[in-house]
């Protein structure tokens, strides 16, 4: 049995913490540093959204975690950053520690922060609505943007009570490189560059190694795409796409 795994099984039924700080959001792209700066209160080391914000710069789409990471490292708080389940999320809470999650609704998308759990799901703080609020467990999995969530700890020790968060830390990574392949828009040799670092991060995402080999049949480099189709596709049995892309392409 994995640690991961009997954490999961030890979990308490429910959970709920306290010592949250609740701060609003304010402006629209503002989220991601309210949840992070409601965190990092809950640490003992409170900071005032303002100074935040300022510490960091605002993309079009918001802020970036691993920028909210670094200026939270300079106040002795270590961040996780990682891909997660449900199941994680539970053991983390039952460690006592909030977890901030991302979340996609539509095409908007936001963060809010996880304090607690019982039978009828999960208890939220959401900076755009001030009040603790609810969300059934459907409601979570349903918004819960390709299962990012992040921790914040003071150091030293900081670990998370998973025994799989470096391989969860470099998911992310991974994820992260993959988002700046696809925003370029281009299937060239900077864009394949961005996917090599990508699955070099993590080798078992199935839709890095879809877009990767996408950008390797666009190159002309015909057997390395075909091969990492193939992999794309045992990585994810039940999606159609990568067998697609291998057809149209003839791969062997």
């Amino acid at each position: 049995m994995t640690a991961l795994l009997a954490l999961a099984l030890l979990a308490p039924p429910a959970v709920a913490i306290e010592g949250v700080p609740y701060v609003e959001q304010g402006r629209s792209p503002w989220c991601a540093a309210a949840v992070m700066a409601m965190l990092a209160g809950h640490q003992g080391a409170p900071i005032a959204l303002p100074e935040l914000v300022r510490a960091v710069p605002v993309e079009a789409d918001g802020i970036s975690w691993p920028a909210l990471a670094d200026a939270l490292a300079e106040r002795g708080l270590t961040t996780f950053i990682v891909v997660a389940d449900e199941a994680a999320l539970r053991a983390t809470l039952a460690a006592g520690l909030p977890v901030a999650v991302a979340e996609r609704v539509g095409v908007a998308k936001h963060a809010i922060v996880v304090t607690g759990y019982d039978a009828a799901g999960y208890a939220v703080l959401d900076p755009a609505a001030p009040g603790r609020r609810r969300l059934a467990p459907d409601e979570l999995r349903a918004n819960w943007a390709g299962g990012q969530m992040i921790v914040v700890a003071q150091k030293p020790p900081a670990a998370l009570p998973t025994a799989d968060w470096k391989r969860q830390t470099s998911r992310f990574r991974a994820l992260e490189w993959g988002l700046r392949a696809e925003r370029t828009g281009r299937h060239d040799a900077q864009t394949l560059a961005l996917y090599d670092l990508a699955v070099a991060e993590d080798p078992n995402v199935a839709e890095l190694q879809n877009n990767r080999a996408l950008t390797l049949a666009a190159l002309n480099r015909r057997e390395e795409a075909c091969a990492a189709f193939a992999r794309a596709a045992a990585l994810a049995p039940d999606w159609p796409v990568p067998r697609q892309n291998r057809a149209a392409l003839k791969c062997l």
